[in-house]
């Protein structure tokens, strides 16, 4: 998923935040099919409250 290698530490860069990583993804909107896209935002912080829980482990 796009959003887990913008929120996720890499070699190469620090992690985004869940918040500027949704607000790069919304400045490149254009690129994502536009119903999984609103589909994605709308769930969001879902996805990120799960992706928390496996980071706390």
């Amino acid at each position: 998923m796009y959003n887990d290698a913008l929120v996720s530490k890499r070699p190469y860069k620090e992690a985004y935040s869940h918040e500027e990583a949704i607000g790069i993804m919304k400045e490149q909107a254009s690129n994502f099919d536009p119903d999984l896209f609103k589909i994605f935002i709308d769930n969001a912080m879902g996805y990120d409250l799960i992706r928390k829980q496996f980071l706390d482990k």
